[in-house]
């Protein structure tokens, strides 16, 4: 129970309640305490984030891009080992590289035929 403005006692009920986020207009001022502030509240679990949603375009972009990555490491490391055995690194690398260009061709097919091309 609180006081008003004559003198009498005022009860505290449920349409005197004001929520988290509501905005109080044309009021000069305004007596309150907090009834529950857990995150148990209605307020608070209906404020959670959205989930993220990605379309198939992202994910097969993610695809590529990461296969991109894999190669591009996969090739550096064989370069690195090639430099090891640099007198017959050129018959090597040759070699190697027809091998990437074959597998660059089929990983490209594979990616067109993913995205629908």
């Amino acid at each position: 129970m609180e006081q008003g403005n004559g003198g009498e006692m005022l009860s505290l009920r449920s349409d005197n309640l004001i929520l988290k986020g509501c905005i109080m207009r044309n009021t000069e001022y305004i007596y309150g305490f907090a009834v529950y502030t857990g995150h148990d509240t209605k307020v608070m679990m209906n404020s959670s984030k959205p989930r993220v949603k990605w379309s198939q375009l992202e994910q097969a972009t993610s695809k590529s891009i990461l296969i991109i990555l894999l190669t591009q490491s996969i090739l550096s490391l064989i370069a690195q080992s090639l430099e090891l055995f640099k007198p017959r690194a050129e018959t090597i690398m040759s070699n190697i590289l027809q091998a990437l260009l074959q597998i660059q061709l089929a990983s490209s097919w594979c990616n067109s035929l993913a995205l629908g091309f």
